[in-house]
């Protein structure tokens, strides 16, 4: 039989839930992938679904492109990974993905992918977390599809504004804890209207991990060490947060709030 593996890795930078759509194809290489993992020291990956289903999907896409000898991380008119990722419902800061294709076995693409340096690489990266794995057989050929994450934390409204409230103190920034404040601040995330009375700046910022809050606040508006905050989050337009970014609104008071 004439094998034949074409294998591809991908790392981008930038919470694991119940194994969902787990065939036995996806389980051989999860463990696989773990086994490899503790073989060099290194914690399980957890079994991310939303992963999982931008893996399934791109593996599906790669089958309908025509054999091995096409197989990408990204197709014309796909998104990239991490967009794939977050539509799919995974949360995190940094992804990356494994692809490959065979005619043999399916241990053969983990074989391949564990003696190329890119595809080893993402196996056994210490800052990830988490995976998600697809596969797809058709006419004999095997498409297997590993797409990786460091995951974030989903972190409720009140969850967000406590954190963001923690580390902007720990750098020595006057917030104010009020309701009123923090309302002021949850009103301005979307609204057109002018400044709100008595806020010389209002500054609307994201990032993917809040510990960076206080230094993109102050390359903002380097005076807010000596004015008091607002902080409050920023939802979507369905109610809920990004699934890469904790966007926040911090509004600074006038010297005399």
């Amino acid at each position: 039989m004439r094998l034949l593996i074409l294998l591809c890795s991908l790392a981008i930078s930038i919470p694991a839930s119940a194994q969902e759509g787990m065939t036995p194809a996806k389980q051989l290489l999860f463990h696989l992938t773990n086994q490899h993992r503790a073989e060099n020291g290194l914690p399980p990956l957890t079994w991310d679904s939303g992963l999982a289903r931008a893996a399934q999907a791109h593996a599906e896409r790669m089958s309908r492109e025509g054999g091995t000898g096409n197989i990408q991380h990204q197709y014309p008119g796909e998104p990239d990974l991490m967009t794939r990722a977050s539509q799919a419902g995974a949360h995190f800061s940094t992804a990356s993905e494994n692809i490959g294709a065979t005619t043999g076995q399916l241990a053969d693409i983990d074989s391949g992918w564990m003696q190329s340096s890119g595809h080893r690489a993402n196996i056994l990266n210490p800052q990830l977390n988490a995976v998600g794995i697809g596969v797809v057989q058709v006419q004999g050929t095997i498409y297997a599809v590993q797409d990786f994450s460091q995951t974030k934390p989903t972190l409720s409204r009140d969850e967000i504004e406590s954190r963001a409230h923690q580390v902007l103190r720990e750098r020595g920034l006057k917030v104010d804890p009020s309701d009123a404040a923090k309302q002021a601040a949850r009103n301005s995330c979307n609204s057109s209207n002018a400044t709100p009375e008595g806020v010389v700046t209002a500054m609307r910022l994201g990032c993917t991990d809040l510990s960076l809050l206080p230094d993109l606040v102050l390359k903002t508006a380097p005076q807010a060490k000596d004015h008091a905050l607002a902080v409050g989050a920023c939802t979507s337009p369905q109610g809920r947060e990004s699934s890469t970014t904790y966007n926040v609104s911090v509004l600074m008071y006038s010297d005399g709030h």
